[in-house]
């Protein structure tokens, strides 16, 4: 007679209530019909069903979760005025740092490599980002520090769970909160934060795995404007803040230093799937939708190149003569962007002749709509009847 193989089986419910599956033991469940294999460490092993394997934006609902595409550049300082500086980094990634009305607070985000053939942080990934703290003011009521990304339409997971997955260090021990922001966008509700189910993660020097779940509120009720979006948020404030209101705050985490992220991943179900990064050119046609430039990948907008730069001669040929065109975007952009001109040595808002960077006597370099930009100037001093000129288009939330 065949030897048969006991696997424990039950709900999903019944096998939860378990506490765990012994080391190699299978547990199936007869209501999802989904595989587990107990651990020696960590929560059991899913295994899910085919018909449950979730794709596209359920599966990851993040853009540049492992922080291959750096448009602005791979060392980015975010703007602001100094007690409130923020900006993005690599593409579709935001930071903020807030203390009130008190000046002097400034960051950077820096692309890492990963050293070949580490394994710590699995698949092996290229790059990671860094979020350095680099200055601070005073500790006040309303100071915050906090970098996210945007997941357009606050529709998205609305009254669903989801998790988060992110590989997490920092310079010396750092608490952190975890928050769900839904922001209802240009004349809508009032934004609605969620903690995690377990809002502080204590970051190491070492990587480490840090995964959430979140219940993200219903939306019933509430008026969505222009612009809406969610994110998952990691925090860090001081107890009490009107900015954010939960979690409830870790103080003692203000300070200067950095944090090292990669591998981020948004999912719905409570259940952390494994991540699975998208090819480099799908990655940056999505990216694309909210930030589009015309240098080379590697060069940040500003550099002085000519390559990637547009390029045509006046419309009638002569040294002074005007130009006019139209140029249309890789991908078309979520709303008209905001679109500036780069000569092709480096001059913001400039057009090259071929010989330097001229200001622009009459029209406008880059007139932007949601699909390209129109060309329609004229440039004062120009030597040539030649035109080179970058751009950098900006559509994010």
């Amino acid at each position: 007679m065949a030897n048969k193989i006991q696997v424990r089986r039950g709900t999903k419910a019944q096998l939860a209530a378990l506490g765990g599956l012994a080391v190699g033991e299978p547990g199936y469940c007869t209501d999802t019909k989904d595989l587990y294999v107990g651990n020696a460490s960590g929560p059991d092993t899913l295994f899910p069903a085919a018909e449950n394997i979730l794709y596209n934006k359920n599966q990851q609902a993040l853009i540049n979760g492992g922080f291959e595409i750096w448009q602005r550049g791979t060392s980015v300082l975010p703007g602001g005025d100094g007690s409130n500086a923020y900006g993005y980094g690599p593409d579709r990634w935001w930071s903020q740092i807030y203390a009130g009305s008190v000046t002097g607070n400034t960051s950077s985000w820096v692309r890492q490599d990963f050293a070949a053939g580490q394994t710590v942080v699995p698949g092996n990934p290229k790059h990671f980002a860094r979020f350095n703290i680099l200055t601070l003011s005073a500790l006040q009521t309303q100071s915050l520090i906090r970098f996210h990304q945007a997941i357009e339409d606050v529709r998205n997971f609305a009254g669903q769970k989801v998790t988060f997955t992110i590989w997490v260090k920092a310079n010396a021990a750092r608490a952190v909160g975890v928050l769900a922001i839904q922001n209802f966008g240009s004349g809508g509700s009032a934004e609605v934060h969620t903690a995690a189910e377990v809002p502080t993660v204590n970051l190491t020097t070492a990587w480490q795995k840090v995964t959430v779940s979140i219940s993200v509120p219903s939306i019933a009720g509430k008026t969505v404007g222009d612009g809406s979006y969610l994110a998952l948020s990691l925090v860090i404030h001081k107890a009490g803040n009107t900015i954010i209101s939960a979690p409830s705050g870790v103080v003692g985490s203000w300070s200067t230093g950095y944090v090292d992220i990669a591998q981020a991943q948004v999912n719905i179900g409570a259940v952390a799937l494994p991540y699975q990064p998208r090819s480099l050119a799908d990655e940056l046609a999505l990216c694309q939708r909210y930030y589009e430039k015309s240098y080379y990948l590697e060069d940040a907008p500003g550099t002085a190149t000519e390559n990637g730069s547009l390029y045509g001669v006046s419309e009638d040929g002569t040294v002074g003569g005007p130009h006019f065109g139209y140029t249309s975007f890789k991908t078309r952009k979520r709303v008209t962007p905001t679109v500036t001109a780069y000569g092709k040595g480096g001059g913001v808002g400039m057009v090259s002749d071929g010989t330097a960077d001229r200001t622009i006597s009459s029209g406008v370099a880059c007139i932007g709509d949601e699909a390209g930009i129109r060309h329609n100037y004229t440039l004062n001093g120009s030597t040539t009847n030649r035109r080179f000129f970058h751009f950098a288009a900006d559509a994010e939330l």
